[in-house]
């Protein structure tokens, strides 16, 4: 019986072993192919030997790469090789290129790689031109690269509070320590601190060496004597900027501290190699009875500045001690050091993350991204063990210098810090040299812009490549500043990939301190990047190059840290997504700081440089065709957050406006006007402006607005209107940042909270911003518009220093504010000053209250409190510096031709009070003025008239209209045209009248009164219709509005004695204006409908419920004699839940092991367990 039961039992298990591995096969592994032939077997080789260090490899069959560590200078992959990379292996590879034109398998979408793979392009530029430190895929080759399945990044649930003396600093040395010269650029300072029985830090010594100074030799001694009379329990710590003194004074000093450190003198420290004083370098050494232990950082410059960081946690003594020094090449007296000690629990915080971050691991770095309006706030840390963490929750390596923000502001703008990946188990990694070494000076990369190596490495796809699709790697180091076309990871020139079988892709990679951008499409269609992070890249980020970019998809991707660079002119003013063309879709991106743009439009007329033959559009298309997609994008950290505008030169200089006017059918440019819909944007603290958007028919919504200068400025290009509506915009938050300071009025300002740019700090803050337009608002939430003593702020205001004035139609319906309007309480409106001048905008500031929502009646129009705009039904509104009306205005617009710029200058009489304008500008120059009531305006010229004379009107209705007179030079004939929509093309096609009333109370376009005696010619410019709802030209029922021009009988084109005032006698009456003292009360709460809100998990993606991956192996066991216990684990990530469930069930499971004698402390394998079935076989049956 017991036999039976017992082989009854042997062959269940056979037959579970044999279950599993059938399971496990309907699931095929690229590296468990049968024809694969191992590269570590020497008879997989022609002669039998396998390749060495430094030869040229090419593939011509199929290879498995097991080797653990190999050195090549290339691989070539032919069309009929196939290279699969072994995950049982952990693998180092060196070699300058990577040719393929066959296939290479690094995991498949179905089996993620899960070993460790290090590939490393190494070499300088000119080795092997084009192709050096560069994997290529050509025509017909198969790159496939999918790594684990990480979360790639999220955002903290709840802020992340900077160190300081009450909440963890135990000391800091730029609060405690000694001062150091300002203008020491050359100097090394070194702590000892003892720990004493009561694991408190005591200072014993503490050092400043000046290697300035003339007894700098003498005080070296002082420094040897800190490093050979350290005890136990002691920490010694130093962090050097500038140069030491390259003598046998510093040749004992590096003896001494390796004696320390290594127990002789090795000449390895970094200390040594310390040669000049753009390099930092940070130092720490800790002895103890049992030894001690050294931490020691040297930096090579960079773009930025070069930071040395080191050190070390004691956990024992639960105490943290890091040094830092930081030097700048360019700015020497940026130089700084800093010393730390951190408790233990301060310095390693848990942070709790908005999304499940269990596929996290000890080790993993991370990078949480700054939410103040400096980007290089962003910190690095790196994940350590947490027991008590939960799936959501990680505990981290680093001690924050910042505040890392982590709430939703009024749940409308979403704030919190981003939190990024930075390692994978995939890297790709460019090896650079210790310093610049090339030096042409052509060259954008080289010594005369860097004091660095910028010749990274590359990923290139070719066009014909059968499939690309890299998902789960790191990137470090990647790029070439010194060349065009070689980026980290880069389409080129790869046409419509849309049809292809194997759809291409960038997913979930990180990339990091590139050199030049970090994901290129350049004349490509139909690729997806997706849930991409980039951080600290030079250039354009996200780079759709040149124009001939389409049907491509940016989607969740993280960009970090975007840098000025010198590849393309544009690489001045970087940005983290760079789109020449509009037909490429933007949803759920973030840019989270950097020293440009966030996110730019910019078009050229046609694609350009090798885009330009392929016409993949035609001439100005770009700039008729509406963006295809923009949802949920987030900008922070920018000079300008989302920036619509300028056009991009062949050359690849940025100028002059875009001329953005998308059409239905955009090659055809009589077709009707197309709408643009931007959809919840969220921009904040983005130090200029958080977004400037100048195009035609364009309707932003659900968008929130935090911070900066200015919020919104529209800017107009079309005769459709622009909208923004469902939106908020918050001047000052809670979110108080790092403490500026400034000089203000010749005295320093130590201020409580950041401000935009400590060099503009006396500018005005302002929300919506009126610029040209008409520009609409409806629904739109205000809060934090408080005037301070160093700044004013309004939640409405003006484009200043413009020479396009703000719309007389444009509007705002429905505002509500969460304030009280008040000097003391925050301003609905502010007038700009100071800040503005006299140019057209700055006098012509005006919009027009709808509802009453903003002035506290229907129909209010807000003007600039002059005699010129007022009358005596007006009222001035103190806090604001404006005016409220009854009245509705329009404009009349006179136009000055180039040559007469800064020549002449129109001057517009109201005669009815003698009130005059005066308007600096240049082109044409706007003069608001009231429509509907017998006002007679009178244009005169400062120095000439231009001839012919063009004016044109705004906001013109049937009963809104506005009589007007031209002087003219006395004694000069004239002649008339206008095309409006009475056609009348010259003198013969008029009637003159003969007098202003005639003119006043007709209702004939073609008519005009002529004043021989001043010399003026009077004209009306009305409507025949009435604005209808929904109508929102300039002027209704009509495509253009009224318009005159008048020419001069002569060949000149300008004539004198144009200025009619004396010859008028005008008399000056002022206009008694009467204060507005309503009360406007407030709306505490944003509307449920505004604003974009939580900004992830990104809603288009759905609920994604998590689902678990496959079990890892099983870890050693616990025993070496006897029985044990084995481990194995799994993630919840396949997929990784989004605004969903976790896996249910546990992700360990455990089992015995080390039963059978000799195997004890191993894994298990299927032999072993036949032998032991054997075995027991055996004795059964002997039983």
């Amino acid at each position: 019986m017991a036999f039976s039961i017992r082989w009854f039992q042997i062959s269940m298990l056979v037959l579970a072993l044999h279950a599993n591995k059938q399971s496990n096969a309907a699931t095929t592994c690229p590296h468990e192919d049968a024809v694969l032939k191992p590269w570590s077997d020497p008879a997989t080789w022609p002669m039998g030997k396998k390749p060495t260090t430094g030869e040229k490899v090419t593939i011509n069959s199929p290879i498995l790469m097991d080797e653990p560590s190999l050195s090549l200078t290339s691989i070539t992959v032919s069309s009929d090789g196939k290279l699969v990379f072994n995950p049982d292996v952990d693998i180092t590879l060196t070699m300058n290129y990577w040719d393929i034109s066959g296939t290479v398998h690094i995991g498949s979408e179905s089996c993620l790689y899960q070993g460790k793979l290090h590939i490393i392009l190494a070499g300088k530029r000119g080795d092997y031109p084009w192709i050096g430190k560069t994997i290529i895929v050509n025509n017909g080759g198969i790159l496939e690269v999918h790594g684990k399945r990480k979360l790639s990044w999220t955002k903290l649930n709840g802020t992340l509070e900077k160190l300081s003396k009450s909440n963890g600093i135990i000391y800091d040395h730029s609060v405690d320590g000694p001062s150091i010269s300002s203008t020491s650029t050359d100097a090394l300072v070194a702590y000892v601190f003892a720990i004493n029985a009561q694991k408190k830090p005591v200072k014993k010594k503490v050092e400043v060496f000046d290697f300035k100074t003339t007894n700098f030799i003498e005080r070296l001694e002082t420094l040897r004597k800190m490093i050979t009379e350290l005890a136990n329990d002691e920490v010694l710590m130093f962090s050097l900027r500038g140069n030491m003194i390259l003598d046998f004074s510093v040749a004992d000093i590096y003896n001494v501290f390796e004696t320390l450190a290594f127990g002789r003198v090795t000449g390895t420290s970094k200390l040594r190699a310390l040669k000049n004083n753009k390099n930092a370098y940070a130092a720490l050494l800790y002895k103890t009875s049992a030894g001690v232990t050294v931490r020691e950082t040297l930096t090579p410059p960079s773009r930025t500045g070069s930071l040395a960081r080191a050190d070390l946690t004691i956990w024992d003594k639960e105490l943290k001690f890091l040094v830092e020094s930081f030097t700048d090449a360019d700015e020497p007296l940026k130089a700084k050091q800093n010393f730390f000690i951190f408790t233990t629990s301060a310095a390693h915080p848990i942070i709790t993350l908005i999304d499940y971050v269990s596929t996290w691991e000890v080790g993993d770095r991370i990078v949480i991204s700054s939410t103040d309006y400096d980007w290089n706030q962003a910190e690095e840390g790196t994940i350590v063990e947490c027991s008590s963490c939960n799936n959501m929750q990680v505990r981290i390596d680093l001690p924050p210098r910042y505040t890392h923000w982590g709430s939703i502001e009024d749940g409308v703008v979403d704030m919190r810090a981003e939190v990024a990946l930075l390692s994978r188990n995939i890297i790709f990694e460019g090896k650079m040299e210790e310093s610049c070494y090339v030096m042409e000076s052509n060259v954008p990369g080289g010594c005369s812009n860097f004091d660095y190596d910028t010749y990274g490495g590359n990923i290139k796809f070719e066009y014909g490549f059968k499939s690309g699709r890299i998902e789960g790697a790191e990137l470090y180091h990647m790029g070439q500043q010194t060349d065009l076309g070689s980026y980290p990871l880069h389409f080129h020139m790869c046409l419509d990939t849309r049809n292809y079988t194997s759809k291409p892709y960038l997913k979930e990679n990180s990339i990091h301190h590139s050199f030049a951008r970090c994901i290129t499409i350049h004349g490509t269609f139909g690729i997806l990047a997706k849930d991409n992070v980039c951080y600290r890249s030079l250039g354009h980020s996200y780079f759709l190059e040149d124009g001939g970019e389409k049907y491509n998809v940016l989607d969740g991707n993280l960009a970090i840290g975007t840098l000025k660079a010198k590849l393309l002119p544009s690489d001045s003013d970087p940005a983290a997504f760079w789109v020449t063309n509009p037909l490429n879709d933007l949803i759920n991106n973030v840019g989270a700081g950097g020293e440009g743009k966030g996110i730019w439009y910019i078009y050229p007329d046609v694609p350009l440089a090798i885009s330009a033959p392929y016409k993949f559009m035609a001439p100005v298309e770009a700039r008729h065709t509406a963006i295809s997609l923009f949802r949920n994008n987030v900008v922070h950290g920018y000079e300008a957050g989302l920036f619509i505008e300028n056009r991009l030169y062949f050359d690849g200089q940025v100028f002059s406006i875009n001329h953005y006017r998308p059409l239905e059918v955009p090659t055809n440019l009589s077709s009707a006007e197309k709408k643009v819909e931007l959809i919840g944007l969220t921009a904040y603290n983005n130090w200029n402006q958080n977004a400037f958007v100048r195009g035609g028919w364009i309707e932003m919504s659900k968008s929130s607005f935090l911070g900066s200068l200015k919020g919104l400025t529209y800017a107009s290009s079309g005769s459709k209107e622009q909208l923004i509506k469902d939106s908020v915009f918050i001047g000052e938050s809670n979110n108080l940042g790092e403490p500026a300071t400034f000089t203000f009025n010749g005295t320093k300002v130590n201020y409580t909270r950041s401000v935009p740019n400590e060099s503009l700090v006396t500018s005005p803050r302002q929300g919506f911003i009126y610029n040209d337009g008409p520009v609409y608002a409806e629904n739109i939430w205000f809060k934090g518009y408080k005037k301070t003593l160093y700044y004013n702020m309004g939640a409405i205001g003006f484009q200043g220093l413009d020479r396009i004035s703000s719309s007389t139609l444009s509007s705002m319906t429905a505002a509500k504010f969460a304030f009280v309007d008040g000097e003391s309480t925050g301003n609905r409106v502010l007038n700009g000053d100071p800040g503005f001048g006299s140019i057209g905008d700055d006098k012509a500031a005006t919009f027009q209250d709808v509802d009453g929502s903003v002035t506290g009646t229907a129909n209010n129009q807000v003007v600039k409190p002059y005699d010129f705009y007022i009358t005596n039904r007006c009222k001035k509104r103190v806090n604001w510096e404006m005016a409220i009306c009854p009245h509705f205005y329009g404009k009349i617009r006179p136009i000055i031709p180039e040559s007469l710029f800064g020549k002449t200058n129109p001057i517009l009489t109201r005669n009815d009070i003698g009130a005059e304008e005066q308007l600096n500008g240049f082109n044409s120059t706007d003069f608001v003025v009231l429509l509907g009531v017998l006002k007679i305006y009178m244009l005169h010229w400062s120095s000439k008239i231009p001839n012919p004379l063009e004016i044109y009107s705004d906001g013109i209705e049937k009963s809104k209209w506005v009589v007007f007179g031209v002087c003219l030079p006395q004694g000069m004939k004239f002649d008339l045209y206008s095309n409006s929509s009475y056609l009348a093309t010259n003198l013969s096609s008029w009637t003159a009248v003969s007098s202003i009333s005639d003119l006043a109370y007709s209702n004939y376009g073609k008519i005009y009164y002529y004043d021989i005696t001043n010399s003026v010619l009077y004209f009306k410019f009305f409507n025949e219709y009435d604005r209808q709802p929904g109508d929102t030209r300039s002027c209704p029922g009509m495509q253009q509005c009224p318009m005159i021009r008048i020419t001069l009988n002569g060949t000149n084109n300008s004539y004198p004695d144009a200025d009619c005032r004396v010859r008028l006698n005008i008399v000056k009456t002022a206009v008694n204006l009467s204060t507005d003292t309503q009360s406007l009360n407030d709306v505490s709460q944003a509307p449920e409908s505004s604003g974009a809100r939580s900004t992830r998990p990104f809603a288009d993606r759905g609920k994604i419920n998590g689902g678990w991956g496959d079990f890892g192996p099983w870890s050693r066991c616990t025993a070496t004699k006897g029985s044990g216990i084995q481990k194995r684990y799994r993630y919840c990530n396949n997929p990784i839940p989004h605004n969903g469930d976790y896996c249910v069930g546990s992700a360990e499971v455990e089992q015995t092991c080390g039963i059978v004698s000799g195997c004890s402390g191993q894994n298990p394998t299927i032999l072993t367990l036949l032998v032991t079935i054997l075995l027991v076989g055996t004795i059964v049956i002997m039983l």
